[in-house]
């Protein structure tokens, strides 16, 4: 098979998914090309060559045609692999290039197509002209399955660098850390946990010192602190807003147990990188997560938006010390074991690899 040498990514340039893909590449000898209308993050390699694209917002998946053409002329990669189908897929395939693998994220694929007749045939359409198709989860690759059952689709998970995500000694506190770090919008469930939260703190033994942090942004901020408020929660809740990504080690080392209470999710990597650092975790039934937690092993597996099982799931751990490090051991284990950054790498060079060898430009 031919060797990858040289490719071009389509993708924002602003998400941490995006930076770790084309400084991982970029890391292990691909000559990485990153083309974006969104503003360039500033822990992207130097040795990444960045092309930004004029036009900003919606109106740039459309308008910039001419220009990324004129740019995967020049670049002349082996292969275009673009992040996340709406949006980028749709200049993705505006810009007609071929071979490329077109990288499904989540929301773009169990989202968008569902908000009307255009979307999902506009989605059709993209998934279709993509060359071959590449999703982060089993459950993931199932959805597009419904939209598109021809396409080749190639799994290839966000990794986690255990260089990085690794237990680090933290000082003893008089208390227990309950935490998560999610976008603060209604999908992922921040209101059910806090809900939870709230549960537990009437039944856990007065005693036990307990908070709940709280770590990202969103549209609720204001709706889910004032719910905290009115569980009578105040100090024992605490809001920290969006950290940068190169910070979550630290913070995750501070917590005593993870919980992620989704509605719905297409992967979950915070849950991996929360188990990387040996942390228990607590998370809803939502297809995502079923893949990276094994029930009673290094965490629970509640039923969504029931706050009685997630409280009582929580309250296990809370009460018994050896288990919280007993599956915070257990998830090391399985992260290094399925989901290290390493193997990522190697099943999106494999990707790529198969995607060259079998379409010609």
């Amino acid at each position: 098979m031919k060797e990858v040498k040289k490719i071009a990514i389509l993708a924002a340039a602003d998400n941490p998914h995006t930076v770790k893909w084309v400084n991982g590449l970029s890391k292990i000898g691909v000559e990485v090309h990153l083309i974006s209308q969104h503003y360039k993050s500033t822990e992207i390699s130097e040795a990444v060559l960045f092309y930004s694209l004029p036009i900003k917002g919606n109106m740039g998946y459309f308008l910039n045609i001419f220009v990324i053409r004129r740019i995967l002329k020049k670049i002349e990669p082996q292969i275009l692999n673009t992040h996340y189908a709406s949006g980028y897929g749709f200049l993705s395939m505006l810009s007609r290039f071929k071979p490329s693998l077109l990288s499904v994220w989540g929301s773009d694929i169990f989202e968008f197509p569902r908000r009307g007749i255009i979307q999902k045939l506009i989605i059709q359409k993209i998934l279709q002209n993509a060359t071959e198709l590449a999703s982060t989860s089993f459950c993931m690759r199932d959805e597009i399955r419904k939209y598109n059952k021809i396409k080749r689709i190639h799994i290839t998970p966000f990794g986690i660098d255990q260089n990085i995500f690794k237990p680090i000694f933290t000082p003893k506190k008089n208390y227990l850390l309950i935490g998560t770090i999610k976008t603060l919008e209604i999908n992922y469930g921040i209101d059910v946990l806090i809900e939870s939260f709230h549960l537990l703190k009437k039944n856990i033994d007065p005693s036990i010192n307990l908070k709940l942090q709280i770590i990202g942004g969103g549209s609720q901020l204001f709706f889910l602190k004032e719910k905290a408020n009115s569980l009578g929660l105040g100090t024992d809740v605490e809001f920290i807003g969006r950290i940068e990504h190169s910070d979550v080690p630290k913070f995750l080392n501070e917590f005593d147990i993870f919980v992620a209470l989704s509605r719905h999710e297409s992967f979950g990597v915070s849950v991996l990188e929360a188990s990387s650092v040996g942390l228990p975790v607590v998370v809803s039934d939502a297809f995502g997560f079923k893949e990276v937690v094994i029930d009673c092993k290094t965490g629970f597996i509640v039923k969504r938006e029931n706050c009685i099982e997630a409280a009582n799931a929580i309250a296990n751990l809370v009460n018994d010390d050896s288990l919280r490090s007993q599956m915070g051991k257990n998830g090391i284990k399985f992260v290094e074991q399925n989901f290290t950054w390493e193997k990522s790498l190697e099943a999106m060079l494999d990707a790529y690899t198969n995607v060259i060898a079998n379409n010609k430009p």
